[in-house]
């Protein structure tokens, strides 16, 4: 491993890595503003210059890869300088309306000026160059006037949504960040996961739903409830509301990343329709008989005690009186496993009954079934990081990943952007994912039996096989051999409609 120094201290480091990597180890610190460790480093910035020894002019720390023996001052005379100037000319082409300021969000740029005694509010610009909130994105707010031209919200909507939404227009000083060909973000096809936002250092990028909500007083970490990823979520609350949700680096699945609906869905916690205390009908708070017909009465608002009790007494009763078999209930994707667990206890061991049902399971019970008979469970056997950090080729079938689980389907893009990941997509609509994919079956709904049997008639016929793993760990499978020989490529182009030569394709790639 190499050996550095930096301020006087030597250290190994990793081979490979950048200056600025090896300081963030020894926990050293260097101003930056274009740099993320989520991205690729860009040097745009310069604020993050060091000396090194024997070099003619300071280098960008973020791109300067280490060599053994290297020496580093991280701050000298001439490296601060440095910095003061680049900071003073980021300046001057900065305006602040302060529609955020006391938002709470931090600032690294005004931060940095603060750190090194440049005076922010005199080196500003006086006047604003672009219009403020000028683009009609229902979430995202955007202040071009804070731009610093560092790249960021570039290499986030590329590198980590794989949108590419983001560029830059113009030269010199006259250089824009702009949203596709100049237009509406939008228009240029823009999600709005807020990623952008996300990674912006000065706050042109914002979420329009919480400027001006102030300070949050505390931030909870929990799971977002919209799909089965199962991303963290910062829930950033003042005087008891959530004022705006953001990402949490430190989240096992999803780290910064997040969709649409996990950003700023959040609305519906606060709804006036949502209920806060429970209801009853009033006739059951008087004790009197279930009235006749379809009107049952008033709903009445009651307290948690009164309301659970008369839950309970009549769950009791029609238990006595028709048996427990007479009692159902119904659970929610929206609960955690605990709580389904929960509630399972109640039907079987409480109540006595079967009758216990589940959202997914109209989904999701054929999958269920057939991993139960395949692999032994009926849950997924692989991790996420399985599927795009590790596989040379992913299928997909009967899921639209990118609407259904975005941030999973975010993961699929960059497999095949960054690690150049075959991607093949069975679906009858072509969904987003076809544009990365190296090969779109395009079959007819309701034949995706047909479409497996076919590729793997396939593949036992060019012999692609792993005949090891079939002989040690599978049974029944010369029966499941004798059904898919039926499946030659023309009875399965026939019942797919897919070509036969892209049969032998999609065959060829997954072999």
């Amino acid at each position: 491993m190499p050996t550095i120094t930096i301020n006087n201290k030597t250290i190994e480091v990793k081979p490979g890595a950048t200056i600025l990597e090896a300081a963030n180890e020894a926990g050293i610190t260097i101003p930056t503003l274009c740099y993320h460790k989520d991205l690729t480093p860009y040097g745009g910035c310069r604020l993050c210059t060091v000396e090194v020894k024997g070099a003619r002019l300071p280098v960008a720390s973020c791109t300067m890869p280490v060599s053994d023996g290297m020496v580093v001052e991280t701050e000298t005379p001439k490296v601060i300088e440095s910095r003061v100037t680049v900071l003073k000319l980021l300046l001057s082409a900065y305006y602040d309306r302060g529609d955020n300021v006391a938002d709470g969000r931090e600032n690294e740029l005004t931060r940095w000026a603060e750190f090194y005694g440049v005076d922010v509010s005199e080196y500003s610009a006086k006047e604003p160059r672009y219009e403020i909130n000028s683009d009609p994105n229902p979430f995202i707010h955007i202040d071009m006037n804070k731009c610093i031209l560092c790249g960021r919200c570039i290499r986030a909507c590329a590198e980590v949504q794989g949108r590419f939404v983001w560029g830059l227009s113009e030269r010199g000083y006259e250089s824009r960040v702009v949203a596709g060909l100049d237009e509406p973000m939008l228009d240029a096809r823009c999600e709005s996961c807020g990623a952008c936002v996300a990674y912006c250092p000065t706050g042109a990028l914002e979420n329009k739903l919480s400027i001006g909500m102030g300070k949050a007083d505390k931030v909870v970490s929990t799971i977002c409830p919209y799909c089965g990823v199962g991303c963290t979520v910062d829930l950033n609350v003042k005087d008891g509301k959530i004022i705006r949700v953001t990402s949490s680096p430190e989240g096992p699945v999803n780290g910064m990343r997040l969709c649409v609906k996990g950003r700023y869905g959040y609305d519906f916690v606060h709804h006036p329709d949502r209920l806060e205390k429970p209801k009853v009908r009033e006739y059951l708070l008087k004790g009197d008989p279930r009235p006749q017909g379809t009107d049952r009465g008033k709903w009445i608002e009651t307290d948690w005690e009164t309301a659970l009790s008369i839950t309970s007494r009549k769950l009791v009763e029609a238990s006595d009186t028709h048996g427990a078999d007479s009692v159902g209930l119904l659970s929610s994707a929206k609960c955690t496993n605990e709580e389904n667990y929960v509630m399972n206890k109640l039907a079987r061991q409480v109540i006595g009954t079967n009758n216990i049902d589940h959202c997914a399971r109209l989904c999701h019970s054929s999958t269920v079934a057939g991993l139960a008979t395949s692999f032994g469970s009926g849950a997924m056997t692989n991790s996420f990081d399985d599927i795009y950090a590790y596989s040379n080729t992913i299928f997909v079938i009967g899921s639209n990943t990118t609407e259904q689980h975005p941030v999973f389907g975010t993961r699929i893009r960059q497999a095949v952007l960054r690690r150049n990941a075959k991607l093949i997509v069975a679906d009858p609509r072509k969904i987003d994912l076809t544009e990365f994919a190296t090969l779109h079956l395009q079959h007819k709904p309701g034949t995706d039996i047909a479409l497996l049997n076919g590729l793997i008639y396939i593949i036992f016929e060019k012999g692609y096989e792993d005949k090891e793993f079939i002989a040690t760990r599978t049974e029944n499978f010369d029966e499941f051999k004798a059904i898919v020989m039926k499946y030659t490529p023309e009875v399965t182009s026939e019942i797919t409609g897919v070509p036969v030569e892209k049969l032998y394709e999609a065959a060829e790639i997954l072999g």
